[in-house]
């Protein structure tokens, strides 16, 4: 971590989003000044309530460059997330959030002034790979959410600071998973721990994930690091995991043995198909799609070497204390 700095100021986008709590708390005990910004006021108990913060729109160039005066670094959070589905209401909405919403982001800061902008991406724009993918690894995204983050990269990449140099790191998030988690893990999660969870194919399919504190490390390092600029890195927890190995780890912290029924990933697949056209005939959304399952079963194997390299960060946390510490953290909150 960077070494103490009292005085300087962040201003964070979508810091209400599941991610921000652990930003505002890695950047407040480096003892930074906290400023949030987001579409809607945060809960009272929210850690952004906290602090300082905006009501504006992401693509709002004047609010926004009001939120960053005097700001000693930006971290752009704000992003419409990740869904199945394709509709074209849906698509331009991810243009606007996404790549609009970034545009808007780098122009504030630039005018404003503001030194360094750590702007969050993730490892969907790879697409679908069979290898190990990093950096030099061309992009080929295969979903809308996935095509908006690759040319929000590139308007937070193609912004330049007043002496010429770029202004924006770009951090390629893996899956994050921690006290914090939602969506897919967060519903993997509460299956185990209800035993209604039955595993398809052998689990032998990669996964890069990253514990949401040490993501939120990684965010610090980059935007305290002025070398850090004009580069993309990917987050992750340094390690590659079979989906076997994460589905052990999270029944290791519920305290239950991991599934021992399995379905056939084909057999599955064909499955989900008939049951989707079947409940697409009925004119009802089918519990169980095809998109859904062929998302299980992908190859996400995603190096995080150059983040260690360059800039030195070092992940720690295992897979297994993460998945304790996730689990500890959502019994206490009566989320299982």
């Amino acid at each position: 971590m960077s070494e103490p700095s009292p005085g300087r100021t962040v201003v964070i986008t979508g810091a209400t989003g599941a991610l921000g709590p652990a930003v505002i708390r890695a950047f407040a005990a480096d003892r930074w000044q906290v400023r949030t910004l987001s579409r809607t006021p945060p809960s009272p108990h929210a850690p952004a309530a906290a602090h300082q913060h905006v009501v504006a729109d992401i693509t709002d160039v004047p609010a926004l460059c009001r939120a960053m005066n005097g700001a000693d670094a930006v971290v752009h959070m704000a992003a419409l997330l990740h869904v199945f589905d394709r509709s074209s209401a849906l698509t331009a909405e991810y243009r606007r959030v996404n790549v609009q919403g970034t545009s808007a982001v780098m122009a504030a800061a630039r005018d404003c002034s503001v030194p360094q902008v750590v702007a969050l991406s993730s490892v969907a724009v790879y697409g679908t790979h069979t290898q190990m993918v990093d950096e030099a690894t061309v992009p080929v995204p295969d979903s809308p959410y996935g095509n908006s983050k690759l040319e929000a990269e590139a308007e937070a990449l193609r912004e330049v600071s007043l002496d010429g140099k770029p202004l924006a790191a770009v951090l390629r998030l893996a899956a994050v998973y921690g006290p914090s988690v939602k969506g897919n893990y967060e519903r993997l999660v509460r299956a185990l721990a209800r035993g209604r969870f039955v595993q398809v194919g052998n689990g032998s399919n990669a996964r890069t994930l990253a514990f949401e504190d040490e993501a939120a490390q990684a965010i610090l390092l980059a935007a305290s690091r002025p070398d850090a600029r004009g580069a993309t890195f990917n987050v992750t927890d340094g390690r590659i995991h079979t989906v076997r190995e994460i589905i052990a780890a999270i029944t290791d912290a519920l305290g239950r043995r991991p599934p021992r029924v399995s379905v056939p990933a084909r057999l599955a697949v064909l499955g989900a198909s008939s049951i989707e056209k079947a409940f697409g005939l009925a004119g009802r959304r089918s519990p169980v799609t095809k998109t859904t399952l062929d998302k299980y079963l992908e190859h996400v194997a995603v190096s995080g070497r150059r983040m260690q390299d360059a800039l030195g960060f070092q992940p720690r946390w295992t897979l297994r204390d993460g998945w304790r510490h996730t689990v500890e953290h959502l019994r206490r909150e009566g989320r299982l």
